[in-house]
């Protein structure tokens, strides 16, 4: 059997309740002009409307979708009122007779849940629906940690107090306007995503999520870092390539001094003042170990020598004198 909407059967869940229409938009938290759509029949609801309508009104899917016939539908309503006044007539009572009203910090349901339900409801924008636990509740500490002393102690009289705007009014001294403000204001600060986030995950497993952050970024750090001293190393590896490039083969002789070589005026000053003025010295000193102890002969400059070295012997003489 297809799905057939019945405005009348809305229409007649509403009127059985006695309710409004704008009453239902704002319990179901769908729009008034949606609600009226649906009761004039211009609107076929989507399936989270009609679970909401079928949640709020404690009838079944199948009596809504026109799934159903109308005797069975009558027996879906035999005891409806009872049903009615358990689930949800109850808690609105209750409300009314608190002579409450909502901020309009979020406009999610009729009536209030007990604290600390009631803040977290307000600070999310809607109900939630789950249980909350240790962690929960050092998270909605942590989110009210950043207001103020007065909006910190004008949200606990009100959301766990249950004292009304007028009392709060008298009580801080200002009109109800005033404190309504003031209230809404510290709402607002604690609707930082970093605390919704751990409202709704718990602020251990936040803390657990930001700690892994932290050490992603820490490793993205070294890894930065790492890559900078790899292109460094590639960039001395292509000079020093570059350089060996311009050594011709006939410099291999010993006695080739070490002006003729193809080095920085640097290296060959350090390599001249150390007394090896000459290919065969300077390659004596090399499998010695000895040209690390060169006065002012820094590493690139050995570094440097060294290459030239490899490129006329073909010898690596870096684990003598590295």
């Amino acid at each position: 059997m297809e799905m057939k909407w019945n405005s009348e059967r809305l229409t007649a869940l509403i009127d059985r309740a006695g309710l409004t229409q704008p009453q239902v938009a704002l319990a179901t938290d769908i729009s008034l002009a949606t609600i009226h759509g649906y009761c004039c029949g211009r609107v076929t609801p989507g399936l989270s409307s009609l679970i909401a309508m079928a949640d709020f009104f404690a009838v079944p899917l199948d009596y809504l979708c026109g799934r159903c016939t109308e005797e069975q539908a009558r027996a879906i309503l035999a005891n409806y009122n009872e049903t009615f006044m358990a689930l949800r007539r109850a808690p609105y009572e209750s409300y009314l007779v608190s002579g409450r009203k909502p901020l309009n910090a979020g406009r999610y349901t009729e009536y209030e849940s007990p604290w600390p339900y009631n803040l977290v409801d307000t600070i999310l924008g809607k109900p939630i629906d789950w249980i909350l636990n240790e962690d929960h509740l050092a998270a909605l500490d942590q989110a009210m940690s950043v207001l103020s002393e007065r909006e910190r102690k004008a949200i606990l009289l009100y959301y766990r107090h249950g004292k009304s705007l007028e009392d709060l009014g008298l009580e801080f001294n200002v009109t109800r306007e005033r404190i309504r403000k003031v209230i809404l204001r510290g709402i607002k600060k604690m609707r930082h995503p970093s605390h919704i986030s751990a409202l709704r995950t718990g602020m251990g497993v936040a803390r657990d999520t930001e700690a892994a952050r932290a050490r992603l970024l820490e490793l993205e750090t070294q890894i930065d870092s790492l890559e900078q001293k790899l292109a460094d190393h590639k960039a001395a590896v292509n000079e020093m390539s570059a350089i060996c490039a311009t050594v011709p083969n006939a410099l291999a002789r010993p006695d080739t001094s070490v002006f003729d070589l193809g080095l920085s005026v640097r290296s060959t000053n350090c390599l001249w003042r150390g007394g090896y003025d000459t290919l065969g010295k300077v390659i004596d000193a090399a499998e010695a170990g000895q040209l690390k102890g060169v006065r002012n002969l820094g590493m690139k400059s050995l570094e440097e020598i060294l290459a030239v070295l490899y490129t006329i012997t073909g010898k690596n003489y870096r684990r003598a004198c590295v």
